[in-house]
Order: structure tokens, then sequence, then C-alpha cells
């Protein structure tokens, strides 16, 4: 697929929005990779990609806050993110009634706040 490298049984993912990509197979060759990939950039922390991941426009759900969502809440549709095909599964109908109607009371937004802690989920 267009974005997406393999070698021996690892995957690399180009991730939309900013630079970013995942990489997925054996420990080894994952290991491998990241001494290669450090030579052409410098790595970052959890704190940067956390930022990546939210500029990409990418929800967030915890356990907590799983119930509280549909799809089209968390923008999954405008990110192509999710298919309304066939299939069963929870939710189903809210989900077909909010895409056919073109209602949705919530949706996820972008914003800049400032604080000491960051929010508690939900």
């Amino acid at each position: 697929a267009l974005g997406t490298v393999t070698a021996k049984d690892s995957l690399l993912i180009a991730l939309p929005g900013p630079a970013r990509w995942l990489a997925l197979g054996p420990l080894e060759d994952i290991r491998e990779l990241w001494q290669r990939l450090q030579v052409r950039g410098a790595p970052v922390g959890p704190d940067a990609w956390a930022l990546l991941t939210i500029r990409a426009g990418e929800p967030f759900v915890t356990p907590e806050t799983a119930a509280q969502f549909i799809p089209q809440m968390l923008n999954l549709d405008a990110l192509g993110a999710v298919g309304f095909g066939k299939g069963c599964y929870p939710g189903q109908e809210t989900v077909t009634r909010v895409r056919h109607r073109g209602e949705i009371k919530r949706r996820v937004r972008i914003g800049l706040a400032q604080a000491d802690t960051p929010p508690r989920p939900g």
C-alpha cells in the first residue's frame, strides 16, 4: 500500500499528518531499523510523538472514555479511518443514524490550553 515499506517480517507505515512512521515486526528487526534510522535523524520522546498525534487530528481514547464516543465524534470518518460497509458491531444503529441524518452533537476539536498537569480523559 502507499506509504508502506515491508522487509522480512516487518512493516514500516507512514502515518498521515506530520512526519511519523509506525514500525511493526519482530523486536530484533525493529531494533536494527531503529539503529539505522538514528543515523538519519534525531529520535524524539513520547511528548513529541503525542504532539504530532494531536496535530494529525488522531483521537486518543482510554478505557474510561471508550463508551462515550461513536466514530464520527472522534472524526474517524473525516480521517478515513472507519468504513461504514457491511458488518455488525456494537453501536451500529447509532452510527448509521448519525451518518444518514448528518447530525453530530459533539466532535473532537484541537485546542490550546495552559495547565500544570494534563487534563483527565473525558
